[in-house]
């Protein structure tokens, strides 16, 4: 399967496939627990694993068990020398 365009070759080297997924549906946008449980069932740990790699990831409570999440930036794709 062809990858998005907005996965690098450098993310697609050191993410799983439900990171990415669920990387490349923040990337498309905010997203809701709903929607995120439907790219990966364990979507809290990926995001989690995505937190622990660089990326800045908001959860905001929307109320009634409803959480929406909005991916706020991405680990330099070059280290700083």
């Amino acid at each position: 399967a062809r990858l998005n365009p907005t996965v690098t070759t450098e993310d697609a080297s050191r993410l799983g496939a439900q990171q990415l997924a669920v990387l490349e549906r923040l990337r498309a946008g905010p997203a809701n627990n709903k929607i995120l449980s439907r790219v990966s069932m364990r979507f809290s740990a990926r995001i989690h694993e995505l937190r622990e790699a660089g990326y800045v990831i908001e959860r905001r409570n929307q109320g009634r068990g409803l959480f929406t999440y909005h991916l706020m930036s991405e680990p330099n794709a070059k280290p700083e020398a």
